[in-house]
C-alpha cells in the first residue's frame, strides 16, 4: 500500500532525534499522551502526517496533552484526534487513503 503508520509509543525527545533520518507516514500516534518531552519541531515537520491521534485520558493529572504539542500537529497540516475529546478512534486503510472514524463514549 501506499500509507504508512507510526506508532510512537512513550517515545520522547531523545528516542525521537534517532528515528529522524528517513521517516514519514500519512498517520502518527502521538508519543507519550502528547506530552511536553515529545513531539520535537523537527520530528512533527519531518513526519508531515494527515492525522495525528493522541490518547490520553479526559482531565488526567498531567494535563496531557500539552496544547503547544496539539498546536505543533496542527500547524504542519495534520487533523488532531484524541481520545479524551473523541472517545475511541479508528484510521482505516484501503492502501492508498486513510479514513478516520470515532465513537464518543456513552
Amino acid at each position: 500500500g501506499q500509507n504508512a503508520f507510526m506508532l510512537m509509543g512513550d517515545a520522547e525527545a531523545e528516542s525521537e532525534d534517532l528515528i529522524l533520518e528517513n521517516i514519514q507516514a500519512n498517520v502518527v500516534k502521538v508519543g507519550h499522551h502528547g506530552s511536553l518531552t515529545s513531539s520535537t519541531d523537527r520530528l512533527v515537520s519531518k513526519i508531515n502526517p494527515q492525522y495525528a491521534i493522541i490518547s490520553c485520558g479526559a482531565k488526567n493529572p498531567y494535563g496531557h496533552p500539552i496544547s503547544w504539542v496539539v498546536d505543533r500537529w496542527k500547524e504542519v497540516g495534520a487533523n488532531v484526534y484524541r481520545t479524551d475529546l473523541h472517545g475511541n478512534i479508528v484510521v482505516e486503510s484501503d492502501g492508498l487513503d486513510c479514513t478516520v472514524t470515532t465513537q464518543k463514549f456513552a
